[in-house]
């Protein structure tokens, strides 16, 4: 296949035949690239936190995040690895993939901060909405919040 290319600079105009390759596929590759490693950071509980919930940081420790709460919208947000006892210390996942066996997402679709920290694919209809990552298979989230958008 052959383009014409024409040389505007030059004078008189010069037009240049490129010639290109046809590419032909073999194989279509499956999955992309991993992506970027987990980022985990140790937190402080204010209440007893539950497993893999949507957590920001308040007065004394971190807590559930709650869409009615408009301080928590621009909060950073994290999920909590596994339950954390009021008081103690414990991961959560800020960035990254994140697997749990009892999730049934849909994949590809977005995955949203629900009332008391309840990661959720149905966007709240009050308060606040705020992206905390993308499902990546029926039981993994990629971790990646976006910006809040409040729905007062």
């Amino acid at each position: 296949m052959t383009c014409p290319v024409t040389l505007v600079n030059q004078q008189p105009p010069v037009v240049v035949q490129v010639r290109r390759q046809p590419i032909l596929v073999t194989q279509v590759p499956g999955v992309g690239p991993p992506g970027p490693p987990a980022s985990d950071m140790t937190v402080t509980a204010a209440s007893a936190l539950g497993g893999h919930r949507v957590v920001t940081p308040s007065a004394g420790g971190w807590v559930h995040a709650d869409t009615g709460i408009p301080a928590h919208a621009h909060g950073a947000v994290a999920v909590t690895t596994g339950a954390i006892s009021a008081g103690q210390t414990g991961p959560v996942r800020q960035s990254g993939e994140i697997v749990e066996p009892s999730w049934s997402w849909t994949p590809g679709a977005p995955v949203f901060c629900g009332p008391a920290g309840v990661p959720t694919q149905t966007p709240p209809a009050v308060g606040w909405v705020r992206v905390i990552g993308v499902a990546t298979s029926a039981t993994s989230l990629v971790v990646a919040p976006e910006s809040p958008i409040s729905l007062i």
